[in-house]
């Protein structure tokens, strides 16, 4: 019989938690269950979005997409144990959903070594195209950076007509994830920074002595306590190479250590080397590295 895929019940809850996490009894595997669970019940997993393929009633197979304010998404995979039609089945109804949402991308991470849950998607339009690394700065164990230098001057910002324009102007050149950049209006942009941000956000416009924009920066909180996520930093292309950036990174590891986060996260494309030799100049270290597989209406 065919495969049928259609959005979670409430009395399958339980059934696309294990299909999610992995059916196969592994350490740890309760635990996410029951956090992936209390996600779901609590609203934080829409289950719209919660896919599950079922052959002749029974549920073979399941696979989450989740849309994003600012007109993205983000996805996790297919049951990696699907029989093949189960996970095509699956991929092909996330990618009906992406287009009768008109997302602009969407994406998917997966550790670099464990890449075949991602083969449905694939085979329907998705591409593998960078590693994201992932770093940290314990800041309990370091010094607190010195001052941005004074021609490099801050305000904070909202979503205002100009830090739009400067953030979109940054994009321009840019190595982290270009794939992703210049293909949204700011407002979406800044949609999806600001969702479940505190009011006033935590971003900044820099200037240069003359007043004109220089750069970007964006702390987001990520939910664990004495912790924050340099969400994005970028410096328009007339400024690159005149230490713009590290007046930025200064200033957000100040900012953040000043309302007692000692600890900033962030993510990086590998290819992005100029990012990484500053970030690691600034005391950030690698703990983790992800596959990224993008989906745009376009391809």
């Amino acid at each position: 019989m065919a495969v049928v895929v259609a959005p979670v019940s409430p009395a399958e809850y339980d059934t696309a938690a294990r299909l999610v996490c992995g059916a196969a009894p592994t350490f740890g595997l309760e635990q996410r269950v029951g956090r992936f669970l209390a996600a779901l019940r609590g609203g934080e997993v829409g289950p719209a979005g919660v896919l599950l393929a079922r052959r002749d009633g029974a549920a073979v197979a399941a696979a989450v997409v989740q849309f994003l304010p600012g007109g993205t998404a983000t996805l996790l995979p297919p049951t990696p144990f699907a029989e093949a039609e189960a996970g095509d089945a699956l991929a092909a109804e996330i990618v009906a959903q992406l287009r009768t949402r008109n997302t602009s991308f969407a994406c998917l991470f997966l550790d670099p070594d464990d890449t075949a849950p991602a083969d449905p998607l694939v085979r329907h339009g998705f591409r593998s195209v960078t590693r994201l690394t992932h770093l940290l700065r314990a800041g309990g164990h370091l010094p607190i950076p010195p001052e941005p230098p004074a021609d490099v001057r801050f305000e904070p910002a909202d979503d205002s007509s100009e830090f739009g324009e400067t953030l979109l102007a940054t994009y321009e050149g840019t190595l982290d994830v270009p794939e992703v950049c210049g293909h949204r209006p700011a407002a979406d942009v800044l949609a999806g920074y600001r969702a479940n941000q505190p009011d006033p956000p935590m971003w900044w416009l820099a200037r240069d002595p003359a007043g004109r924009p220089v750069g970007v920066v964006l702390l987001t909180h990520v939910g664990t306590p004495g912790v924050l996520e340099l969400g994005y930093l970028g410096v328009v292309p007339v400024a690159r190479g005149r230490g713009a950036g590290a007046a930025l990174l200064q200033h957000a590891v100040r900012s953040a250590a000043e309302i007692g986060v000692p600890d900033l996260t962030l993510s990086v494309d590998e290819r992005n080397e100029p990012a990484l030799r500053l970030y690691r100049r600034h005391g950030f270290r690698p703990y983790q590295w992800q596959r990224v597989y993008l989906w745009r209406p376009a391809w």
